[in-house]
């Protein structure tokens, strides 16, 4: 990351696995951390900084932005919160 940035939301080490939608196709991801505002991920080819995608864990599908990469791991930013209660790793898939 360029910048810091100030979260302003805590954000919770899991590891659970998403689909992000990208302009090359669908990927699966491993989610690496989590809050209402954004994620850490992982997977085989991470999209490029700047690219919107949208995430998918069970019911819940997301419009986000990727604001970093490095390497296989990236951070995005969902444009609107998630409900926090949706986001533990013990609520169902679906």
């Amino acid at each position: 990351m360029a910048t810091a940035q100030i979260r302003h939301s805590e954000r919770k080490r899991v590891l659970m696995k998403a689909m992000i939608i990208d302009p090359n196709g669908t990927h699966q991801a491993t989610i690496r951390n989590l809050s209402p505002a954004g994620a850490q991920l992982s997977s085989s080819k991470a999209p490029r900084t700047g690219c919107d995608v949208l995430f998918k864990r069970g019911a819940i599908f997301a419009a986000a932005r990727v604001v970093w990469t490095s390497g296989k791991s990236y951070g995005i930013e969902f444009y609107r919160a998630l409900d926090a209660a949706k986001l533990s790793p013990g609520a169902p898939v679906d």
